[in-house]
């Protein structure tokens, strides 16, 4: 009976204490829209658009066209999308790491539509509690929908060897919104937010995803992540 008592204590406290940690009623969100990234694929794609069109066999032609639109690491095309009319107009963030060689981490490469660069937080250990934040004009488009590129998905080494986010904390205007909880996948990660913005003459919708607990890279601590895009409504 001692032994069996101590089991249901034990239970109790591994189920309730995660709720707590994470907020009580504060909505913990999962992802949909997952799409695992092919890194070989994308980099023979990379390798045969410089022999040109014609010097391609009918394989690589066929490859050619399945990217043809979206180049093989852009999150997002030039053609018909929320961000004609929407996006931030501002990306910041708590720390960053300083540039390495060729490559730099400042939040703008969370949103640069690019899978091959990313913003790393600057702290020595996990990052926890280091966010970044977009800003939104007043009167924007309103966003519905975050999808998220976690880590730094540059290779599957990379992507491997840093940290990337298990638990993103979602602030809206300063308060807290819902906990994203994130695979620990390659490719994007949708999130229906619900429609957030502001009608408000000078007054700015802000986004801020703050690092609340990380999966740990085979290598490094640096936490990164590739891309945080937005999709959204008010747009033909």
């Amino acid at each position: 009976m001692k032994s069996k008592m101590k089991y249901i204590v034990v239970s109790f406290f591994v189920t309730i204490i995660p709720a707590i940690l994470l907020g009580g009623d504060v909505p913990l969100l999962k992802p949909f829209g997952l799409q695992p990234v092919n890194f070989a694929e994308l980099e023979r794609v990379d390798s045969i658009l410089a022999k040109g069109f014609a010097n391609m066999t009918p394989a690589e032609k066929e490859l050619f066209f399945k990217y043809e639109i979206q180049g093989p690491y852009e999150t997002v095309t030039n053609g018909s999308s929320w961000y004609n009319a929407g996006g931030p107009l501002k990306t910041e963030a708590s720390s960053f790491l300083p540039a390495q060689g060729k490559y730099s981490y400042e939040p703008a490469k969370a949103h640069d539509f690019d899978m091959k660069t990313a913003w790393v937080e600057g702290r020595k250990d996990y990052g926890i509690g280091q966010f970044i934040e977009y800003s939104f004009p007043p009167k924007s488009p309103r966003v519905n929908r975050v999808i998220i590129y976690n880590g730094f998905q540059l290779n599957r080494k990379t992507w491997e060897d840093n940290s990337r986010v298990k638990i993103f904390k979602l602030y809206v205007n300063g308060s807290l919104h819902s906990f994203l909880s994130l695979k620990d996948v390659t490719g994007p990660q949708v999130f229906a937010i619900g429609p957030q913005g502001s009608d408000r003459e000078g007054v700015s919708l802000k986004l801020r995803f703050e690092i609340a607990e990380v999966y740990e890279g085979k290598r490094w601590k640096d936490t990164a992540v590739s891309e945080i895009n937005f999709d959204g409504l008010d747009v033909n």
